[in-house]
């Protein structure tokens, strides 16, 4: 991460370190230094991060892919075309490099949504049982069209049943979708929640879902807090965490409705005129 940071600062020290990383046989060395080259400005490390596209290692293709749109530029606009273009390569490629060419365009998030929302739904389709595609379709599509209404059909599916016990990425996919209660309108949000925290075991899932009570109006928030502590009253860690979400609600604003349209602040008032030298 500091060498990201360095990055972003055109650091050159940060870049000839980069460059090296880029080269390494650790996977996850490769992973680092892509998206810190998408950061850096010089000819070599576009150059270098259009190679790692081809990366032999998935994971590092999609990183590179990413980092392609952390800069605009007609040569990395270029690269992700290219990748969007290619029919070889996998549908997560094709998703990351149709998200990353919506960012890499500057379209604001409604343009770019109706452009390739659809795009971004048939390579999904395409590869429907790979759960690394269905991750990073949640992700990439809620990130692009959150409200769009396939996608909160989704999560309406991974949370009130939860994705098959055995699914690999079960508990990403869990995660991934508390975004989107946040981004999007879901009328059943208190009933999604409430479903997750019944069923779901894990401290991380618990503490994650518990918080997002938060979003709740208030009476639904602390009815869905306690029957949690109820349902736990030996768990002292529990007991902590819901005296703290208690007290954050009662000095919480009331939190913002995904389900009504955002209002826009009245303009300024006009200043008078200064008055004219006679």
């Amino acid at each position: 991460e500091a060498l990201i940071r360095l990055s972003e600062r055109q650091d050159p020290e940060a870049r000839e370190r980069v460059l090296e990383r880029a080269s390494s046989p650790e996977t996850e060395r490769r992973v680092k230094a892509a998206m810190a080259l998408g950061y850096l400005l010089d000819p070599a490390s576009l150059e270098k991060l259009s190679l790692l596209v081809n990366d032999p290692v998935l994971e590092v293709r999609l990183a590179a892919l990413r980092a392609l749109s952390f800069r605009r530029s007609p040569e990395r606009l270029e690269i992700i075309k290219k990748a969007v273009a290619n029919d070889a390569v996998s549908a997560a490629e094709k998703i990351m490099a149709l998200s990353a060419l919506s960012r890499a365009e500057g379209l604001a998030p409604p343009e770019a949504a109706a452009k390739y929302v659809d795009a971004l739904f048939r390579a999904l389709e395409s590869d429907l049982e790979n759960p690394d595609t269905e991750l990073l379709a949640l992700r990439e599509i809620g990130s692009l069209a959150p409200h769009d209404e396939r996608i909160k059909k989704k999560v309406v599916e991974i949370l009130s049943k939860g994705p098959p016990p055995k699914h690999p990425k079960r508990i990403e996919l869990l995660f991934a979708s508390i975004g989107l209660l946040n981004r999007s309108c879901f009328t059943n949000r208190a009933e999604l929640i409430e479903a997750v925290l019944a069923r779901e075991g894990d401290p991380r899932l618990r503490n994650a879902f518990l918080s997002q009570a938060l979003f709740l109006e208030k009476t639904r928030a602390l009815a869905i807090i306690d029957k949690e502590a109820l349902r736990n009253k030996d768990d002292k860690r529990l007991a902590i965490q819901i005296k703290n979400l208690k007290e954050r609600l009662e000095t919480l604003k009331a939190p913002p409705n995904p389900c009504e349209p955002r209002k826009k602040p009245p303009p300024p008032p006009r200043k008078p005129p200064p008055p004219r030298n006679k």
